[in-house]
């Protein structure tokens, strides 16, 4: 587990504009979302983990123990989500009322986070790929 610790800056992206189609969002919100370049970090205090997604706006954790529910604020909605760290891959699972299911599989190594999101709505699979600074 190397990778804890290390904060993983954006390096780019594939098909994520597709997914940001999929949630069906005003052009002018899809823009911001397509232009963020966000750093994310994963750092472990006993059995809890905060995971990290920094922008220059502002700084979100989310603290966690891996597999426990939890409910969790996401702009103003509530929903259940489940993270779960296992070796180098953390997955992490938020269930909007059973409506609309968001997966995010992080695969890190040591100097870099391969980042899969996928939807239970939508048919696709985006990427987001990082490098340890």
């Amino acid at each position: 587990m190397a990778y804890l610790g290390k904060v993983f800056k954006f390096e780019k992206h594939e098909n994520y504009d597709g997914f940001i189609k999929s949630l069906g969002v005003p052009e002018d919100k899809a823009e911001i979302l397509l232009r963020a370049k966000p750093s994310q970090k994963l750092v472990k205090n006993g059995d809890t983990y905060t995971l990290s997604v920094i922008t220059t706006e502002s700084t979100r954790n989310v603290t966690f123990k891996s597999g426990v529910a939890f409910d969790e604020d996401i702009r103003g909605l509530l929903v259940k989500t489940r993270i779960t760290v296992s070796g180098d891959t953390l997955i992490q699972v938020q269930d909007f009322n059973k409506k609309r299911t968001f997966t995010f599989k992080k695969e890190f190594t040591e100097n870099t986070l391969k980042e899969t999101i996928t939807a239970n709505f939508w048919d696709g699979a985006a990427y987001r790929y990082y490098v340890a600074s």
